[in-house]
């Protein structure tokens, strides 16, 4: 099969485990979104970015609401909330800059 097909292939199965919501689905989605990131094409990351930051967030409601006490919450309980807010974060931010091709159009910005 070619790479673009089984990356677009890879990113479809991530995104329907992304949409079952449940936690360990979530999990594996994440793992095939970053499995798909490696063989994309350029054209389709902002897409695979967009869907894996979205996997993140669900993972940051799903633990948010898992703590009952926050006051009384410990850093074990406190980190992987805060991990996957940044992680979120962080690929909904590479989504924009792959879908505003920021790397190709500001290279010479990068280089200096």
């Amino acid at each position: 099969m070619p790479q673009r097909d089984l990356a677009d292939l890879k990113f479809s199965l991530a995104t329907s485990y992304a949409l079952e919501g449940n936690p360990k689905q979530l999990e594996t989605a994440q793992g095939i979104f970053h499995e798909s990131l490696e063989i994309a094409p350029v054209e389709n990351r902002g897409y695979i970015w967009n869907n894996l930051g979205m996997v993140h967030f669900y993972q940051f409601i799903a633990k948010s609401s898992e703590i009952t006490d926050p006051q009384g919450a410990g850093l074990d309980a406190i980190k992987p909330i805060v991990e996957n807010f940044d992680a979120a974060v962080l690929a909904l931010k590479k989504s924009v800059r792959a879908f505003e091709e920021y790397d190709t159009r500001f290279a010479s910005l990068d280089a200096a």
